[in-house]
């Protein structure tokens, strides 16, 4: 790195500038026409030398001298965040604690926290981190690193792995990717064009869209194209499920309304770029969901396989759909109340029962309020039907179910068994009907060191005074109806 010039002023130039007496230290320079010192002092101390310069008059050239002190000492020392904080599962993994500054070589070792199970420990001579993960979730440790120096210099570095679960190929149809209108960034690795022999397998890329019928998306690939280094050659193309490309589109260019042309671009010609866009008609009955898939792959061969690309989208219509298919259980003989609702249609949307059955006592109004009073325990499984008010309506299905139970009771004694000063004490709360997850609560104006586990119902603790104490347990359930009991509790001065 820079260190320090020398500030010349008279004279001829050009300058002459040389070192005499005691070298400078190893990895420093001295530029002999500018007084520039640069580079890396590899040796701490102190060095006293000579720097004389000389001008270029002539006969007679005129010289000066300086003496200059440096003293070098250590770099600070630190250790840099060189780790991913994301893993793979079951994904070979190698890296490296790196410390910066003072003089190696170094030392490591992990103070606190833990690996993932899989990595082996930290070489306590290189820093390298190295395994396969087995189990997900995220682990935190600290690392400590140690120089070489007298006395030597120590540091500590913070570190985190999420080990997540990989995400996968999406090199066919049946494992593309989901996406909706937007822009996405990915790369691909290139196929081989002119291929001299048969194309070896290479990356590419496979996106899921699901779309109204009749709507136009442009779809259009970027490269990079002002970076100025080697580029990517997309080629775009739209299947249908079967793998069939679609005969749909309109070519870069072509404003007109036919949609007539193969679904597949190499390069768009005007301005010569190789980047690709398409206008896609979605096809399919009018107002109805359909599902299309758009590839991207490299035709020209001088992509790597780290080389990015962008795919944007335009003009996805989103169907219309069921969002609520998780419906809250009945509790027999109390009022129920749940409305289902829909996204992305238009107009009011109007509800109906496809199949199966509703609870004896329920029943679905056609602004989809399903209402009325459960008489008889069970599971009832069934289907809505939504359908919105574009001109044909879009139709859709959802499986629903509701559980009817009994209602939710608290069955002990309203008087809890009692409880002796000063010594534990423990008792389960008891309860019938209901669905889980069940919810405990207790309420008193008198705390007398005893309390309530939310989650089990458990009444445990040990009090420091005796008496009887009152309060209020309230159970609440997934019905989302509560059931209260006034109890009491006597704590006794015992033998």
């Amino acid at each position: 790195v820079s260190y320090q010039q020398l500030q010349v002023s008279g004279g001829f130039p050009p300058l002459s500038i040389t070192v005499s007496g005691s070298p400078l230290p190893v990895g420093l320079t001295l530029d002999r026409e500018t007084g520039m010192f640069r580079g890396s002092p590899m040796t701490t101390g102190n060095l006293y030398t000579t720097v004389i310069i000389r001008d270029s008059y002539a006969p007679a050239p005129e010289l000066t001298s300086v003496h200059i002190s440096i003293q070098v000492g250590p770099a600070p020392f630190s250790i840099a965040q060189s780790l991913p904080s994301k893993l793979v599962l079951n994904r070979p993994f190698s890296g490296k604690i790196i410390a910066l500054g003072g003089i190696p070589p170094y030392s490591f070792g992990m103070t606190s926290g833990s690996l993932p199970p899989g990595l082996i420990p930290i070489d306590g001579s290189t820093g390298q981190i190295s395994g396969t993960p087995t189990t997900a979730g995220y682990y935190s440790f600290t690392v400590s690193a140690t120089d070489s120096s007298s006395p030597p210099l120590s540091s500590n570095g913070n570190f985190g792995f999420t080990v997540t679960t990989p995400l996968g190929r999406n090199d066919s149809i049946g494992t593309a990717t989901p996406i909706d209108n937007g822009d996405f960034f990915a790369s691909i690795s290139p196929y081989i064009d002119p291929a001299d022999t048969a194309p070896l397998p290479a990356d590419t890329d496979y996106y899921k869209l699901t779309s109204i019928s009749g709507a136009t998306v442009h779809l259009a690939t970027g490269t990079g194209q002002a970076v100025g280094i080697p580029r990517l050659d997309t080629v775009l193309e739209v299947f249908d499920a079967n793998g069939t490309r679609l005969a749909t589109c309109n070519q870069p260019g072509n404003t007109s309304t036919n949609f007539t042309s193969a679904c597949i671009d190499d390069d768009i010609p005007d301005p010569p770029s190789t980047d690709s866009a398409l206008d896609l008609k979605v096809p399919g009955s009018p107002s109805t969901p359909t599902t299309f898939f758009v590839h991207v792959l490299d035709w020209r061969g001088d992509a790597r396989p780290d080389m990015m690309y962008s795919l944007s989208v335009i003009g996805v219509v989103d169907p219309l759909k069921i969002t609520s298919t998780s419906l809250t259980p009945a509790a027999r003989g109390l009022a129920y109340s749940q409305q289902l609702n829909s996204a992305n249609g238009t107009g009011p949307i109007n509800w109906s029962l496809s199949s199966g059955t509703l609870p004896p006592g329920i029943a679905l109004s056609s602004s989809g309020l399903l209402t009325g009073t459960a008489t008889t325990d069970g599971t009832y499984p069934f289907a809505t039907q939504a359908s919105d008010s574009s001109t044909p309506p879009q139709v859709v299905t959802a499986s629903e179910q509701i559980q009817v139970v009994d209602p939710i009771k608290i069955v002990s004694s309203p008087t809890l068994p009692a409880a002796c000063i000063n010594q534990p004490y423990n008792f389960a709360m008891q309860s019938s009907g209901g669905v889980q997850p069940f919810f405990w609560g207790f309420i008193s104006n008198h705390w007398m060191g005893i309390n309530l586990d939310s989650s089990t119902g458990v009444f445990s603790g040990t009090s420091p005074v005796t008496g009887t104490f009152t309060g209020k347990v309230i159970l609440s359930d997934a019905t989302g109806y509560p059931f209260t009991q006034n109890i009491s509790l006597t704590v006794n001065q015992c033998p």
